[in-house]
């Protein structure tokens, strides 16, 4: 189960594409039937998160926190500013890199890493992968 918390949004959330390709990403890793809890944020509050728990004293698109529980997954924490400047940056929509992003944010809760270039190579080609399932 995918739960969605808007505690700050600038454009709609394309909440249905969201969730089928969240469920599609589970399925495909045998974790069916486990919550995820997506937070979308502002790019001060996932600045905070940075700093508190990573150390790093800027904004990202998205932090991951697993969690150790059967059915729950974890938290994925998605900074809506930054998606928007990503879209214009890469010249694509909004709802893609916002989908790009939580394919991103999901993988690391699945055991992905993104600390050296092969393995951010695999987890990119994961999200084109999924970028476009439905």
């Amino acid at each position: 189960m995918i739960r969605m918390t808007k505690l700050y949004i600038k454009k709609r959330v394309p909440r249905r594409r969201l969730i089928q390709t969240l469920d599609k990403l589970l399925s495909d890793f045998n974790k069916k039937g486990t919550t995820i809890d997506l937070i979308f944020v502002p790019e001060r509050y996932i600045k905070q998160l940075n700093r508190k728990f990573f150390q790093r004293f800027e904004p990202t698109d998205v932090i991951a926190f697993p969690f150790e529980e059967e059915n729950f997954l974890g938290e994925v924490y998605i900074s809506v500013d930054t998606v928007l400047r990503q879209a214009n940056k890469y010249n694509t929509t909004f709802e893609d890199e916002l989908i790009r992003v939580s394919v991103h944010g999901v993988l690391h809760l699945l055991g992905f890493t993104d600390d050296n270039p092969e393995n951010a190579e695999v987890m990119h080609k994961l999200e084109d992968k999924y970028l476009f399932v439905n």
